[in-house]
């Protein structure tokens, strides 16, 4: 007879990419051109323990942040923010991770500036 795994476990990820983007806003800045970031992003996650006893493999974890990689983000996001690619971070690994109950997500976009986004499960 098998049970089920309820070992509420967190795991970590800190992994990054390199990107351009720019921003459209009502107000000058040096952000309405076309610049290149070292983008950091923390993964934080709470789950259950799969099959295979992990939470998340880490390797899928970086697979959905490295589609970014040497990448122009105004192709993925109308307005390539910290903000915006935290949430789509977030709701991407919801969508895809069953067994993940909530996961944080910090977008840097500088070494002092970062957006961070959390979120539950049933939120998506």
């Amino acid at each position: 007879m098998t049970t089920k795994n309820t070992t509420n476990m967190r795991i970590y990820l800190k992994t990054h990419f390199d990107a351009s983007h720019k921003l459209y806003l009502p107000y000058k800045s040096g952000c309405v051109n076309s610049h290149g970031h070292r983008w950091n992003v923390e993964i934080f996650c709470n789950g259950q323990l799969n099959k295979e006893g992990m939470v998340v493999d880490f390797k899928k974890l970086k697979k959905i942040i490295n589609k970014f990689d040497h990448e122009d983000l105004n192709k993925f996001f109308k307005q390539p923010t910290a903000e915006n690619i935290s949430i789509n971070i977030k709701d991407k690994i919801l969508k895809k991770f069953k067994n993940v109950d909530s996961c944080s997500i910090r977008v840097w976009e500088t070494p002092d500036s970062y957006a961070e986004v959390r979120g539950l499960s049933d939120e998506t």
